[in-house]
């Protein structure tokens, strides 16, 4: 998470906080409904999920 906001920060801290924020929003979701977002078709498995966003 750290190398990933310190890529954004590049171009802009602000957007880089947004980002960070998100991405921890939605793990915690992820710890609290394990089952929400897309079953992975290509790997087949209920339990490999996964979850987009677009940050804003």
């Amino acid at each position: 998470m750290e190398s990933i906001a310190e890529y954004i920060e590049r171009g802009s801290s602000c957007y880089a906080q947004s980002v960070v924020s998100q991405v921890l929003e939605t793990s915690r979701k992820i710890k609290e409904f394990p089952l929400i977002g897309r079953m992975v078709p290509e790997i087949g498995d209920e339990g490999i999920r996964e979850r987009c966003f677009v940050p804003g």
